[in-house]
């Protein structure tokens, strides 16, 4: 990394690359994710998701690490419950990720849009997500180096907010900016010093302590608890109440209006030590999918997709207009580029255009006329009326000496007959000039109202998300 100061504040229709950035559609303390549109030959254009170190940290080399690590993590796992990278790049010392856009909404929205008008979220559906999540986590836990070896992958921040369901009921596990891995390039964690959210941390991460998957196993456990009960096991106040219960040990309250299966389930992944949870996410994963046959029937990704639709379509209609606005915006943007870039080119050939009739150009047009004639036989006069015509077939007579022709001033000659017409060439460009000038104010006047609307359009793009 250069030590090139970090770049300004990005804008809808900055460019990274081969992407246009679109509109910010989420923040946290480390990055801001972007919708962003790839452009390719012959009208190809894909959607994606890109996400860039905030600004402020953009040149701190920690968290530029761990934005590389993330990047590395990612890669390696190939599963349709994890979201995919795409690619990673860099401009002017900004590190950005580029992931494929998912048409949807957090788990942490719909949660709150269903707990907060008095529902509940069905058994089916509550199941359904945390086993496809699971299924996601086993990935990222199973990644293994070239040589077979185990990374020892541990996500360490699973939440309902870092979990995706799509409109097509998809699950995708997102955000591994804080996982641990054997070969992460940045520092791991200190004693003492813990990262994630305390809500959803296992006691021995919340302790500063070495974490393997099964933190990751308590994490699914709290979001299952949360789910079903609007509420995370050990709740307080505030965050340090919250971590004060946390470590003291105590059993969650229990869970009711559950069944038993269930209940059991999210018991043994919120068990104290690590030794009495699920050894993996797929143990897990397997004790939910039987649940689902035994509790509530076969519920598919395309039950998911039904129930999200119904749920967040006030969101996915809002957040569907909003990347149309996007579009639009850009659209206009690359409309005025090539108005103005024509206007540019059009400018340029009125001048060439006028260029062929300056008195230069019309110097050296009769310069090289002149020329031509000095270099021609003057004409024979006719001759007179009554004068009996040369005598055919005869030895014509020998050629009388000329007296020797003085040279032409090919210079006064043209000095003189530009000096006579000294506008020649004006009045016949006035006209052209007129309609270009014309067309400039128009295209101007046009640009100028392009321009006062994209900044009205960015205005209200650029606005931090705010939450809903």
């Amino acid at each position: 990394m250069s030590s090139v100061p970090p770049p300004a504040q990005l804008a809808p229709g900055a460019r990274l690359d081969r992407y246009e950035l679109l509109a910010p559609i989420a923040q946290g303390g480390m990055a801001q994710v972007w919708v962003a549109r790839l452009t390719g030959h012959h009208g190809f254009e894909r959607l994606v998701a890109i996400k860039t170190i905030l600004s402020q940290h953009a040149a701190d080399p920690r968290f530029q690490r761990m934005f590389l690590d993330e990047a590395r993590i990612i890669a390696n796992i190939h599963h349709p419950n994890v979201a995919q990278i795409l690619d990673l790049g860099e401009q002017v010392d900004l590190l950005y990720l580029v992931l494929e856009w998912i048409e949807g909404d957090s788990v942490s929205a719909l949660r709150r849009v269903v707990h907060g008008s008095g529902e509940k979220l069905p058994l089916g559906i509550v199941l359904r997500i945390v086993s496809d999540t699971l299924n996601g986590l086993h990935a990222a836990h199973e990644v293994k180096s070239p040589d077979g070896t185990l990374l020892g992958v541990v996500h360490r921040d699973v939440s309902p907010a870092n979990v995706l369901v799509s409109h097509t009921g998809e699950v995708k596990v997102i955000d591994f900016g804080v996982a641990k891995a054997v070969d992460r390039l940045s520092e791991e964690t200190s004693a003492g010093v813990i990262k994630g959210k305390v809500a959803y941390m296992a006691p021995e991460q919340a302790l500063g302590r070495d974490v393997d998957r099964r933190a990751d196993i308590w994490a699914a456990g709290v979001m299952l608890y949360q789910l079903l009960s609007g509420r995370t096991p050990y709740e307080g106040d505030n965050q340090l109440a919250t971590l004060a219960r946390l470590v003291k040990g105590m059993p969650p309250e229990p869970l009711r209006g559950v069944p038993n299966e269930v209940a059991e389930v999210v018991y043994t992944a919120l068990c104290y030590e690590p030794n009495g949870r699920y050894a993996t996410a797929d143990e897990m994963h397997r004790a939910l999918e039987t649940l689902i046959i035994q509790l509530c029937g076969p519920t598919t990704q395309t039950d998911v997709a039904a129930y999200v639709s119904s749920k967040l379509a006030e969101r996915l209609a809002r957040r569907k207009k909003m990347v149309s606005r996007a579009l639009d915006a850009a659209e206009q943007r690359s409309e005025l580029a090539a108005e103005f870039e024509s206007s540019v080119t059009h400018s340029s050939s009125i001048a060439v255009m006028g260029d062929l009739k300056t008195p230069t150009g019309d110097r050296a047009m009769l310069a090289e006329a002149l020329e031509r004639a000095s270099r021609e036989p003057p004409p024979q006069p006719l001759p007179a009326a009554g004068t009996p015509p040369p005598p055919a077939l005869t030895q014509p007579a020998p050629p009388q000496a000329q007296p020797a022709r003085p040279p032409v001033d090919l210079e006064a000659l043209a000095r003189e007959s530009l000096d006579s017409e000294p506008n020649f060439g004006t009045r016949r460009r006035a006209p052209i000039i007129a309609i270009g000038f014309a067309a400039a104010l128009v295209l101007l006047g046009y640009g100028a109202w392009l321009a006062y609307d994209r900044i009205s359009t960015e205005r209200e793009l650029s606005a931090p998300p705010t939450a809903q």
